[in-house]
């Protein structure tokens, strides 16, 4: 068995300002969250950095308390840990990322479920020790995952079909964090930001230079170190997902990281990179992770029946990649 690369997650865009070093009227601020690192870019207004970054830290550290299985104290644990048939009371944030969840579980045809990663622990992608597992394995672990086994409830209750089921959010809520973000800024009033989280982006007004913000795709290509495309937004967020540095190899065949819920196998579609644009994060997020699992044709059509969103497809054959675009999407690269 190899890991393909050593960072089992790998941020995949990169927001580009140029010359802003040399521009006093914008501020970074940066730290760690959620498994990663967030930068954000924006201009000055009269509310103080030390207050702006706090209110940012106090966002994400809401969120991991709601969201983040990695806390064993947060509702997202207690919801893993409780048995079925039992309730449980979560925040306002915590039950609208669920109800997005289960709109992208319907859409997609449970090709987005956030129950996935008792398929992706089989596997052995969890703690990048690779197991492939039997198919008696597979077919058991089939059937305690789902989002169907998760009911929403009145006053922001939840409960589960199943006390084996566990879900993650990994595929939403950084997604949801930039969002939250970006609404806090909004509200004090900054014009002009930029904000990324483990490759994620939102961004709103102009760069340093007084020009769209432009933000990288890196090539898939890992005999090329160059970017693959530049996408520009004025305002909006843009999620890429993919598998081309996140993979196993076992036995001489390539596994996806990306597991398709319905079969509990890898993804097979050929798909190393998808890249979404929406109004939000969090729906780019999602549907970036959809992208990846879904026939590619499928792909295309399900973002060119929804508002506002656009869409970029890498597929790879052998040492040959096809591009593929939603109907409005190469306005948006240069």
């Amino acid at each position: 068995m190899t890991l393909a690369n050593s960072l089992f997650k790998y941020i995949f865009v990169l927001a580009f300002t140029l010359s802003c070093s040399q521009n006093n009227k914008y501020i970074t601020l940066d730290g760690d969250t959620m498994g990663t690192t967030y930068i954000i870019k924006y201009s000055k207004n009269a509310i103080s950095e030390n207050k702006l970054k706090l209110g940012v830290n106090n966002i994400l550290k809401n969120i991991n308390t709601q969201m983040s299985t990695y806390d064993l104290d947060s509702e997202i644990s207690s919801f893993n840990d409780m048995p079925a048939d039992s309730s449980i009371k979560i925040s306002d944030d915590f039950y609208y990322v669920l109800e997005k969840s289960k709109y992208y579980y319907d859409i997609s045809n449970s090709q987005f479920d956030i129950t996935v990663n008792s398929l992706s622990a089989i596997w052995g992608f969890n703690n990048r020790v690779f197991t492939k597992p039997s198919d008696k394995l597979i077919n058991t672990t089939l059937n305690i995952v789902g989002f169907d086994k998760i009911e929403l409830l009145d006053d922001n209750r939840i409960s589960k079909k199943n006390s084996e089921l566990e879900i993650s959010l990994n595929a939403i809520a950084k997604g949801y964090a930039l969002d939250k973000i970006s609404q806090y800024f909004d509200n004090n009033g900054i014009e002009n930001y930029m904000i990324e989280i483990g490759g994620e982006v939102k961004v709103k007004g102009e760069n340093p230079n007084k020009q769209d913000w432009v933000i990288a795709i890196s090539s898939p290509d890992s005999r090329n170190e160059d970017y693959l495309k530049f996408i520009h937004l004025k305002q909006g967020a843009m999620a890429t997902s993919g598998d081309y540095r996140n993979f196993m190899i076992h036995d001489s065949v390539s596994y996806s990281h990306i597991i398709n819920p319905k079969t509990g196998y890898p993804t097979t579609n050929n798909v190393v990179s998808a890249t979404v644009i929406a109004d939000n994060c969090i729906d780019a997020d999602a549907l970036a992770t959809i992208l990846n699992i879904m026939d590619i044709n499928k792909g295309i059509q399900l973002i060119n029946r929804l508002d506002k969103v656009e869409c970029f497809i890498v597929e790879r054959i052998g040492e040959k990649f096809n591009y593929y675009y939603s109907e409005n999407m190469e306005k948006y690269i240069n």
